[in-house]
């Protein structure tokens, strides 16, 4: 659709194009490349998509001048499976004997929890940001 570049001899080269979308939208890369940065691309997109597609064109043959087949239903019925005849098992809980060790019993920490001082600085204010 459009196109553009700038090539030294020293292998940097610099370019756009632009490409006409299916959508409606235009799509313009931007691009440098060189040795030592590789291919650097800046991709946008201007216009609004639109999916409203309809095709221009009509189908050249005729539409079937023949019926849809109708089947008839199946002949055979659909089995009836009986209910099982087993019973579902009935597990009792296990019982198991109660543990033989007690619980340890840690005392409380005899160190003392340290405190410290507040610091000696200011902290820094800053001014509000101007935008």
């Amino acid at each position: 659709f459009k196109h553009e570049e700038y090539a030294d001899d020293k292998g940097y080269v610099k370019g756009s194009y632009q490409t006409l979308l299916p959508d409606g939208r235009v799509q313009t890369v931007t691009y440098t490349a060189d040795d030592y940065t590789g291919y650097v691309a800046d991709v946008q997109y201007s216009g609004e998509a639109k999916y409203d597609y309809k095709p221009a064109y009509k189908p050249s043959y005729p539409e079937p001048s023949y019926k849809a087949p109708a089947y008839p239903a199946p002949a055979y019925k659909a089995p009836a499976y009986p209910a099982p005849a087993y019973k579902a098992p009935a597990y009792k809980a296990p019982a198991y004997p109660a543990p033989a060790y007690k619980a340890p019993a840690y005392p409380a920490p005899t160190y003392k929890v340290p405190s410290y001082p507040a610091p000696s600085y200011k902290a820094p204010s800053y001014p509000a940001p101007k935008y």
